[in-house]
C-alpha cells in the first residue's frame, strides 16, 4: 500500500524572537498545532522580499468583507504575533509590510500554513 500524505503536528514557536522585537509582554507559550497562521519571523524567513508577501484574496474572502487595494488588488493577511503595545492587537501584512490591527478587525484575510510530509 502507498505512503499516504499526512499533515504534520508542529512546535510552533510563540517566543518573543517570533515576533521580530526585543520585547513583548503579550507572547503566549508555544503550542503544537497542525493548522497555524505564520509569525512575523516566519513571514520574514519564507518570503525573500516585501513583494512576495502581497497576495490576492479568493473571491469568497473578498464577498466576505476581504479589504482589497484599489491599485494592486493585493489583501492584508493575519500573522499571529501579538503586537508588542496593545493585547487587543496583532500584526498583519499590508501592503506587503507589518502593520497591526485589532484582532475583531474583518477586513484581513487569513493564510492558514502547515507542514506536510509526502
Amino acid at each position: 500500500m502507498g505512503k499516504h500524505k499526512t499533515i504534520d503536528i508542529t512546535l510552533v514557536d510563540n517566543s518573543v524572537s517570533s515576533t521580530e522585537k526585543e520585547s513583548n509582554a503579550y507572547v503566549c507559550n508555544n503550542t503544537m498545532d497542525k493548522i497555524f497562521l505564520l509569525s512575523c519571523f516566519e513571514a520574514t524567513s519564507y518570503y525573500a522580499n516585501w513583494e512576495e508577501r502581497q497576495t490576492k484574496g479568493t473571491d469568497y474572502a473578498k464577498a466576505q468583507g476581504l479589504f482589497v487595494d484599489n491599485s494592486s488588488k493585493n489583501s492584508m493577511w493575519w500573522l499571529r504575533s501579538p503586537y508588542y503595545s496593545d493585547p487587543t492587537q496583532v500584526y498583519q501584512v499590508n501592503r506587503g509590510r507589518y502593520s497591526n490591527a485589532y484582532v475583531d478587525d474583518t477586513k484581513c484575510g487569513i493564510r492558514p500554513a502547515c507542514w506536510v510530509t509526502l
